[in-house]
């Protein structure tokens, strides 16, 4: 089922930006003022050194640190075999915390803590927020959560 026969407003600038548009100005609205910020990938994002989209990601990116760490905002989906390790796609460092949220409440142990320890290796701001993340509750008693949390260094 699509957004749109849920009954989810979605816009996608592929489809929805028309001849004559201020493509620029129309893109950073629609990001600005977004619930949710869905960046297809695939291969073909990978093989493009520079292009549009990476600003499209960037400006979400930028926007995500503006929201409290318990608000799922940038949620990159594959459409292919490309791995979220991939040096040359721009997952944003508010990604794969936001994986991690979202796998522990789905009671996904494995994948939250892969999701955690890939925000650990990209130094992801939103770490600060670990220690009283109520949607990382789930991964509390995990031995690799504990240990992030002591690496992390927080004040008792």
């Amino acid at each position: 089922m699509s957004g749109r026969a849920a009954g989810i407003e979605v816009w996608f600038d592929q489809s929805e930006l028309r001849g004559g548009d201020v493509w620029d100005q129309t893109i950073r609205k629609e990001i600005k003022s977004c619930v949710l910020f869905i960046p297809v990938i695939s291969r073909h994002t990978h093989e493009r050194d520079e292009g549009y989209f990476r600003l499209e990601w960037k400006l979400a990116v930028d926007r995500s640190h503006l929201m409290t760490a318990d608000k799922a905002f940038l949620l990159p989906v594959a459409i292919d075999d490309t791995r979220e390790d991939d040096e040359g796609v721009p997952w944003g460092d508010a990604a794969a915390y936001q994986y991690a949220q979202i796998y522990a409440q789905w009671a996904d142990a494995a994948t939250a803590m892969e999701w955690l320890n890939t925000a650990v290796r990209l130094r992801t701001p939103w770490l600060e927020f670990v220690k009283t993340d109520p949607l990382l509750d789930p991964l509390r008693k995990e031995p690799r959560f504990q240990s992030i949390e002591r690496a992390l260094k927080f004040p008792n």
